[in-house]
């Protein structure tokens, strides 16, 4: 639901200032409005290294948290910087060392300072060398070098000599320090970490104080920078400034004024004003309230659409994944979210949680009733196919073909040869089938299947779009044109392309009587389209929204999307359930499998949310939503959900 807003304007004397607007913070409905301009800097360089250093703790599981500080805020803030500074150089300086000791740990045991003084006591020149093995014959490997050791296809070489030794073939290694030697620093390192660690760990105890340090900051900010917004008169002893106020907080004016000698007044709203949107939702509604603010937020003459993104997104990403055993998984997830973390979890981490149960159980129930497990593919008599939606209206579609001898049902019949002898729909759909290696692959029931999901998503984005058109009526007449036009082409088209509806095939409808009534709404409702356009806007110029119906037609074809990528991932799921067991036999197959669905659900998940989201805010806001709102921030006390 969305609150309205008002605009009041302030006036009172320099000297209630202060008060006014700290009362004004704590009660929290009043958006004021910015004379200069100017926005606060939300994350001043305090507050950054607050945040910052919660970012540093909150990786490590948080323990007691402490009552108070023993010493202010900014140096244990910049302890926690500079303790995760060092370890950072540590971390770093500990895998430069795990490379150096794997480089060194070739060559064996020696002191650095013992070949040094070799070398100056006998004046000779030691180096040490390394080459890929077989790089060059044996043979040809000089005789001065003395072989050490080989790893990992490289060999290592000691050379004393009178001269520097150099070979094309063979490459110098620089040695100034030994094995042990990195190996001590390495132990070192270690150690140090270990101790910062424990630091960073014991300052977890702070993480309550450091927010608290953030909001009173913010708090400070951000009543700072309202102050600074408002204009002054007479000698700057008196002060004006306008504001937003939520309609069903008006009341509270009365109470924020009391006491002070400062005066209200609501004021009109200008035309170029650009009032505020606030959404005020709860429970469900509040969780697609969510997910309306992904996209865009609603301009303030906008009819709030955050229940209707919610439940048809819920529909939508059900409809992609097409697979209950994959909503079991989701569901799985979620309810070990809520046993591992629901206590604890507010706000919108919490309605996250419960976006994901829910759309967890759309696609367990879609799944359901598109028989789909996991992909594995069932046989028309089992059970679960045969309490499945496409299944029966199969049925129906044979019966009715069968019924009416059609000129499609002729061409199954040429197909299936064998279909002709048996009446019964559900002994035809069985008996239309190939064989694909040692597998029975029933062709006609496939057919129809694809015939019925495309059907369902141009009836469920129809569905969809008529919705939009009747919550924008307020606005824009001609929406009841496009209704009629949108069921009209739905009923009409089916002679276009010679195809039967599943409206026909249900006996919900006539097959003539369907294409007669069709063809009268199609048209019917252009025409009224127009005609309403030319009346709202009093003006010749609404001919123009004739235009409107490629765009209509389009986003009716949108919605295709919704069978295409069901389809892809059923049929991806069961190419891995089928090349599984053929590629990796019984021991490698599983595994297969398991990896196949593995990217199967992550393209699904993908799909369905981009996908799930799209079709709300493209197709759908084109013709209901205008957006391009600015969110409702009122000055307020800011503190942990």
């Amino acid at each position: 639901m969305q609150v309205k807003v008002q605009k009041y304007l302030f006036a009172g004397t320099k000297n209630n200032l202060d008060r006014f607007f700290e009362k004004a913070q704590r009660m929290g409905f009043m958006q004021f409005i910015s004379v200069t301009g100017k926005k606060p800097h939300l994350f001043p360089k305090d507050v950054q290294k607050a945040k910052d250093a919660i970012k540093i703790l909150s990786i490590h599981a948080k323990g007691k948290q402490e009552e108070e500080a023993p010493c202010p805020m900014s140096e244990i803030i910049n302890d926690i910087l500079s303790t995760r500074e060092k370890l950072d150089v540590a971390l770093e300086q500990k895998r430069l060392l795990k490379v150096e000791m794997k480089r060194l740990k070739p060559l064996g045991g020696f002191s650095i300072d013992q070949l040094h003084a070799i070398e100056e006591e006998s004046h000779k020149t030691i180096q040490f060398f390394m080459m890929r093995h077989d790089r060059i014959p044996a043979s040809e490997i000089p005789e001065d070098l003395i072989y050490l050791n080989r790893e990992n296809n490289i060999d290592y070489f000691f050379y004393i000599g009178d001269e520097r030794f150099s070979h094309e073939a063979i490459t110098e290694m620089q040695v100034e320090r030994s094995y042990d030697a990195v190996l001590n620093d390495y132990k070192q390192l270690e150690s140090d970490i270990k101790e910062l660690e424990k630091a960073e760990i014991e300052s977890c105890g702070y993480i309550k104080l450091i927010e608290e340090y953030i909001f009173t900051r913010m708090n400070s900010i951000n009543l700072k920078f309202a102050k600074e917004d408002v204009d002054f008169f007479v000698e700057d002893k008196l002060f004006m400034i306008e504001a937003w106020i939520r309609a069903d907080k008006s009341e509270k004016i009365e109470q924020l004024l009391d006491g002070m000698s400062i005066l209200s007044e609501k004021v009109a709203i200008e035309k170029d004003d650009k009032p505020p949107t606030h959404l005020k939702n709860k429970r469900f509604a509040k969780m697609g309230e969510d997910l309306v603010y992904v996209y865009d937020t609603p301009d303030m003459n906008d009819k709030d659409p955050s229940s209707w993104v919610l439940w048809f997104f819920a529909l939508f990403f059900g409809m992609i994944i097409s697979d209950a055993g994959y909503g079991f998984l989701f569901l799985t997830g979620a309810l070990y979210g809520w046993m591992k973390f629901g206590k604890g979890l507010k706000g919108i981490k919490r309605r996250m949680l419960k976006t994901l149960t829910l759309i967890s159980c759309s696609t367990i129930i879609w799944g359901v009733m598109v028989a789909s497990y996991f992909s594995i593919r069932l046989e028309p008599g089992d059970f679960l196919n045969r309490i499945s939606l496409p299944y029966n209206l199969a049925l129906k579609k044979v019966e009715y073909h069968h019924k009416n001898d059609t000129p499609e049902y002729k061409e199954w019949v040429k197909d299936y040869p064998n279909i002709a002898d048996v009446d019964r729909a559900d002994e035809k759909i069985e008996k239309a089938v190939k064989m694909k290696g040692h597998r029975k692959i029933y062709e006609l029931m496939d057919d129809i299947y694809d015939g019925i999901f495309l059907e369902i998503s141009l009836m469920i984005g129809i569905l969809h779009l008529c919705i939009s058109f009747l919550r924008n009526l307020y606005r824009s007449w001609s929406g009841i044109g496009w209704i009629f036009t949108l069921i009209g082409g739905y009923l009409f088209f089916p002679k276009m392309l010679d195809a039967t509806s599943m409206l026909v095939y249900t006996g919900v409808i006539s097959r003539d009587y369907s294409i007669m009534l069709g063809e009268y709404m199609l048209y019917g409702g252009l025409i009224a389209a127009v005609i309403l356009a030319i009346i709202q806007e009093r003006s010749i110029s609404g001919i123009g929204v004739i235009f409107k119906a490629i765009e209509v037609f389009a986003d009716t074809l949108s919605y295709l999307r919704l069978y295409a990528l069901g389809l892809a991932s059923m049929v991806l799921a069961g190419t891995f359930n089928e090349i599984g067991p053929d590629i990796g036999g019984p021991i490698f197959g599983p595994v297969i499998i398991l990896l196949g669905h593995i990217v199967n659900i992550a393209l699904g998940v993908m799909a369905g949310v981009i996908h799930g989201l799209r079709l709300n805010f493209l197709e759908w806001y084109h013709h209901c939503y205008e957006g391009g709102g600015k969110k409702f921030s009122p000055l307020r006390l800011l503190k942990r959900e």
